[in-house]
């Protein structure tokens, strides 16, 4: 595993978050990007132009960055990014991937989306806020897509205690659960024939970070157009602007909500 290191929040160049993602693309089998970026936190990264899409497995760690101790201090901010552009792409040759840690926000498009891609963890993130989780700061389209065939994702985490009635065994966000809203689009959207088999669990859609204020998406997790045999459970999911988890079409089979 070759590791590259993040040290500064400029937009491309040696020691920037771009050059790491077409080094990690460049070098065969999973790598590691890190953060060691100088100064005070949070440090927030705006790009100005599209990101490489990631087509090599990759773990992208947030956490890594020294002061993290539990909430967010790397921001990926793309509003000067142009239009219809996305957060980060998996592609198919980028199976395996994992992202966690990052604040994710103000793309035109949608914040992260797995194209055609396997086996990835998409953990412990906000998609439409920044590190604070109370602002809306939503992207322009869906928080999080699954598309073109993507299998066997996990979406969120295993920590988290089960919904009751009893408040204080409530749902926790915990460190593995994304923290999804004020996207224009859907919170996360799983679309497409072959788009089964995912897992999308532990996560807040719809809400700010403590789980009681209303910041909405359009609608909380949509299943459509053939994805099937997927697992929704143990989320909070409220205040979303249309349904909370529609699931349409009818080769749309077999997708389970806990």
């Amino acid at each position: 595993m070759t590791t590259f290191t993040v040290s500064n929040i400029e937009d491309s160049g040696a020691g920037s978050f771009r050059d790491a993602i077409i080094g990690a693309n460049q070098s065969s089998g999973l790598d590691e990007i890190i953060f060691d970026i100088p100064g005070s936190e949070p440090h927030t990264i705006q790009a100005l132009s599209p990101l490489p899409d990631i087509t090599d497995s990759v773990i992208i760690d947030g956490t890594t960055q020294s002061g993290y101790a539990g909430t967010l201090i790397i921001k990926l901010n793309g509003e000067n990014t142009g239009d219809n552009v996305d957060g980060l792409t998996i592609t198919a040759d980028g199976s395996g991937s994992i992202i966690q840690g990052l604040a994710i926000h103000s793309f035109s498009g949608d914040g992260i989306i797995l194209d055609g891609s396997d086996s990835n963890q998409i953990s412990g993130n906000y998609i439409g806020t920044d590190s604070t989780g109370i602002i809306d700061l939503g992207n322009q389209g869906n928080g999080i897509s699954l598309i073109n065939g993507a299998d066997n994702n996990l979406i969120g985490g295993t920590s988290g205690a089960n919904l009751s009635s009893n408040a204080s065994d409530a749902l926790s966000l915990g460190s593995e659960g994304n923290l999804i809203l004020g996207n224009d689009g859907d919170g996360i959207e799983l679309s497409g024939s072959g788009t089964n088999l995912n897992q999308i669990t532990n996560n807040y859609i719809g809400t700010d970070v403590t789980g009681t204020q209303v910041i909405a998406n359009e609608d909380g997790v949509s299943v459509n157009d053939g994805s099937s045999e997927n697992i929704i459970n143990h989320n909070l999911i409220s205040g979303n602007l249309d349904d909370g988890v529609p699931i349409a079409d009818p080769e749309t089979i077999d997708s389970i909500c806990l």
